[in-house]
């Protein structure tokens, strides 16, 4: 299965090791995460350090083997999509376009997500972790 990997699905497998962590880790998904959302992620590192209780190298090292198991997908790929995808989330929430025009620009893609909002749109399919957990056999342990 071919995934567009939203922020906030990478920010719960780096808060904890959930099963979020274990589906990224071990389900053989083709995962996508587009690179200019790195900057947001790295943001996010106080949060994370701070939710996690994680050191900082050992949050630097979980960043970058999460990060393995993701292809980052440089903007240059997918802008031709950004014009529809920022059209499609018009109604919704314009900063998810970019998870959008990546997911467009991938045959046979969805977008893993928990959030509502990209979850409103029709063009892309959005599967939740739940979903993901259940299709796969994965059991949670929240």
């Amino acid at each position: 299965m071919r995934l567009v990997v939203d922020t906030n699905v990478l920010l719960s497998a780096l808060i904890a090791d959930s099963a979020t962590r274990r589906i990224i880790f071990r389900a053989g998904h083709e995962l996508y995460y587009p690179k200019d959302a790195l900057e947001e992620l790295g943001h996010c590192k106080g949060l994370i350090r701070r939710k996690s209780s994680v050191s900082e190298k050992g949050l630097d090292e979980l960043i970058s083997e999460t990060l393995k198991k993701l292809e980052i997908v440089d903007a240059r790929h997918f802008y031709i999509k950004m014009g529809e995808a920022e059209c499609i989330m018009a109604p919704y929430d314009k900063e998810d376009a970019v998870f959008i025009a990546l997911a467009l620009s991938i045959p046979e893609c969805a977008i893993w997500s928990n959030d509502k909002h990209l979850r409103m749109q029709e063009y892309i399919p959005v599967v939740t972790t739940e979903e993901l957990l259940k299709r796969f056999g994965f059991y949670s342990n929240k």
